[in-house]
């Protein structure tokens, strides 16, 4: 089987670079959801890591849930809130709320 080619996929760095883009997380298991702190990923090192090949835990759930999924949005797209779409008002990966990992 043919390894995947990742290339081309955005990555926290190139996403930060288009400025108008954020990434939005959120739990599966406590339906928490923050935008990502891509700035801390690239601090730590994995700014260069496609974003399909990050996971993320969630620091809203005791043991850190990584039943986790992410998305790709503009920024003018303000995340709902409500019964179904909690909003903390926490701004994600490991600054926050969930910390990104690898694959």
């Amino acid at each position: 089987m043919a390894e995947t080619d990742y290339t081309d996929l955005p990555t926290p760095r190139s996403t930060l670079a288009t400025g108008y883009v954020r990434v939005v997380v959120w739990c599966k298991a406590c339906r928490h959801q923050a935008d990502a702190d891509l700035q801390a990923l690239v601090d730590a090192g994995r700014g260069d890591v496609p974003l399909v090949r990050l996971r993320f835990a969630c620091t809203n759930c005791k043991g850190g849930s990584r039943h986790t999924d992410c998305v790709v949005t503009s920024k003018s797209t303000a995340p709902r809130t409500g019964k179904n779409r909690p909003n903390s008002g926490a701004t994600g990966a490991m600054g926050g709320s969930f910390r990104g990992g690898g694959s």
